[in-house]
Formats: structure tokens, sequence, C-alpha cells
């Protein structure tokens, strides 16, 4: 499984061109591996036709070591060992597939996708990262915008409006903590629109960052709107889009 050259790619495109046509065709309709408009999205969509369809009981099976153990051979290209480690059979509503779980007729994120999710976020936001806030909120609305343009197709818009208060809340937490000392912190919260009162209060607070990201004075001058025209991505519209696009 070596990386293919320019010129290899060029040829494997070339044959895949005039060969997809001919083979696609007798292809499973439950195959979505590298076929055309084909992906992981549809074939989570496929899995949640067919538990709605009633089908209550699912086999998760994964193949061991596939690309080490199959034989290019054609007579025995099926000769495939199931990875009995991880093969179970099990309820639709118990199994996870893709990062999504399927409970109550709806697609939804499985709870180590959302801990996955989690843990990323707080590490775009780490008080260690030692960058500018503006590169902080590139990269991480950069990986936003990937992660909900995949898992949108779940049924989760009040969790989107939840997630994203919580980011807002790390974001904000993570200007607190780059302003550092009260002077500058008073002074931003200054020409961010607060109140000289306010401002000084929130300054001079004895409050930790997370605590301190939750008070009005910090909420106003870092609000919504300021951390959009900064570029935050949204979950929420991100969603929305995906699922009223048309």
């Amino acid at each position: 499984m070596g990386i293919p050259t320019v010129t290899d790619r060029v040829i494997q495109q070339a044959i895949s061109q005039v060969l997809t046509p001919v083979f696609d065709l007798a292809f499973s309709d439950s195959s979505f591996g590298f076929r055309p408009k084909r992906g992981g999205q549809q074939s989570v969509q496929q899995v949640h036709r067919l538990i709605k369809a009633g089908n209550r009981f699912a086999v998760d099976v994964y193949l061991s070591k596939f690309f080490d153990r199959v034989n290019h051979d054609p007579r025995i290209a099926l000769k495939l060992k199931i990875n009995e480690v991880k093969i179970c059979v099990a309820k639709s509503s118990e199994c996870e597939y893709l990062g999504f779980s399927f409970r109550s007729g709806y697609i939804k994120w499985s709870e180590k996708t959302l801990e996955r999710f989690k843990e990323r976020v707080r590490r775009l936001t780490n008080r260690n990262w030692g960058v500018s806030m503006h590169y902080q909120l590139f990269k991480l609305s950069q990986y936003l915008r990937g992660w909900i343009n995949y898992f949108g197709i779940a049924n989760g818009y009040q969790r989107c409006l939840d997630l994203d208060h919580w980011i807002r809340r790390r974001v904000r937490m993570a200007y607190w903590r780059q302003w550092r000392k009260p002077r500058t912190k008073v002074r931003s919260l200054l020409k961010l629109g607060v109140h000289v009162r306010t401002a000084v209060a929130c300054g001079i607070s004895s409050k930790g960052p997370w605590r301190s990201s939750k008070t009005p004075g910090i909420q106003q001058a870092l609000s919504l709107a300021f951390l959009k025209s900064e570029g935050l991505a949204s979950l929420r519209d991100g969603w929305i889009k995906l699922h009223h696009s048309q």
C-alpha cells in the first residue's frame, strides 16, 4: 500500500474511468467503499433505513488485517479472516457504526464520537498552545466545519446548540488566559465596549478563567456576533446548511 506517484495517479484514474462503468453495476448495493458518489455517510443512512424497516439485530464484523492478509490472486481472493475480538451480535440500538449510533429511530452521535470531539476542542483551545487567537480560531473553525460536514447527517440540532455554547465558553476562556494581566484584561474589555466599572470588576476578579468566561462583562465583550466576526464557525449553522440547503 505505497503512496502512488503523480504518474501512477494519472494512470490509475484513466483505468478507473474505463473500468468503473463496467464493474460498478455488478457491485452489491451495500458496498460503499471507493465507489462514485458513495461513502461513509451514505452507508450510515442505509443502516438507518434497514433499522427503520424492522431489523432489530446487527452482526458487527471487522476483517482482520485485510490489506496484509488478502491474496490478490482472484482464485483465493475471498479467503478473509474475521477479527474475532471485534465481532459481536447485538441489538441495533447497542451498536456503533462509523461514529454513529441508532436509537429511537434516529441517527445519533455515539458517546465515543462526542468524547473525541470534546477532547479535540479542548486541545485546540488549550492555554499551552502558544499561538495567536486569530490562528487558534482559524484551526478550531477548520476542525468544526470538517466535523459537522461528516457528522451533520445525525439528528443533532439541539446537541449542536449545546456544543456551540460550550465551545464559545472555551474560546472566551482562551481569550481571558491570553490577556493574562489585570491591566491588559481591563484595557481589552474597555476596547470591546464594556462599561469601565464592569471591566475593572472583571479584570481584578479572583475567579479562574473557566468561571470568568461566564461573567456578563466577558460575555458582552466576546459576544456571539464578535466571535463570528473573528471567524468562529458554528455547528448549528453547519447542521442547518446540511439539512435545509434546499
